[in-house]
């Protein structure tokens, strides 16, 4: 798995990253999505936005990362948006309840 950021400065004290994982994102690689997240989340962003249009495939392991960047966020008045889920990721997403419907973009703070 690779992943790419881009930040952003929203305005005062406000900052949206972007993270851009690509391929398989599981047990072998969720460590790297694990730290740069963190990464995200330490350097103050308020927005983060997950593109997952490159990822192919994702287990429950990469959903516990994204869980907990929500809680963080949530509890700091910011949001969590995955972004482009290709369908396999969707199902994912609908199966485990971590989002419901069939929605494109999913903003889970908000």
């Amino acid at each position: 798995m690779v992943i790419t950021d881009t930040v952003s400065r929203l305005g005062y004290g406000q900052t949206r990253v972007t993270l851009e994982p690509r391929g398989e994102i599981d047990a072998g690689s969720v460590d790297e999505l694990a730290g740069m997240v963190r990464e995200a989340l330490c350097s103050g962003a308020h927005e983060v936005d997950v593109d997952l249009r490159d990822v192919s495939f994702m287990d429950t392991t990469a959903l516990k990362v994204l869980e907990q960047a929500r809680e963080v966020l949530s509890c700091a008045g910011g949001h969590l948006c995955l972004r482009n889920p290709q369908p396999p990721v969707r199902q994912l997403l609908r199966l485990t309840a971590f989002c419901p419907g069939p929605a494109g973009d999913v903003d889970l703070t908000r």
